[in-house]
């Protein structure tokens, strides 16, 4: 093994000893990075400005979710709630998607003006996977 500080031989006892500790202090610091990161979001999140991606469907309005102001969307997201109510499972809803060759955002993003061109990439001609459904189907801000 070869890094900046010399070429170790994995076979030779000290050499493994040194790799060895070097794994310790490398793991020691991913904690340690970890620890700030999750630090930086409670404190975002005290101070009320932590933001996250949402579910297809909602976006920021300000500090506010909301249902996202395009109506075709609005209508997927209703159609894949009415769906499943109908079928009962989120793989029936994107067969039935594909049988009707209904098309379903892809994606979202946390703010409607960073991304002018958002709207041409968001509705594809194409069904939802059955993870996307599921997920939707799943997400806490519907139930709100």
């Amino acid at each position: 093994m070869i890094d900046e500080d010399g070429i170790y031989d994995p076979a030779d006892f000290n050499d493994s000893l040194i790799l060895g500790m070097k794994g310790t202090f490398a793991q020691a610091e991913l904690h340690l990075i970890r620890a700030r990161l999750h630090g930086g979001k409670l404190h975002k999140a005290a101070k009320g400005e932590l933001r996250f991606s949402l579910p297809v469907g909602l976006v920021f309005e300000g500090d506010t979710i909301v249902l996202d102001p395009d109506q075709e969307v609005q209508g997927a997201v209703r159609s894949v709630f009415q769906l499943f109510e109908r079928e009962g499972t989120a793989y029936a809803v994107v067969r039935r998607f594909q049988d009707l060759g209904l098309r379903f955002p892809q994606g979202n993003r946390l703010n409607r003006d960073e991304m002018p061109h958002w709207r041409d990439r968001c509705l594809r001609p194409r069904s939802p996977q059955w993870f996307q459904s599921g997920k939707l189907l799943t997400s806490p801000p519907f139930f709100a």
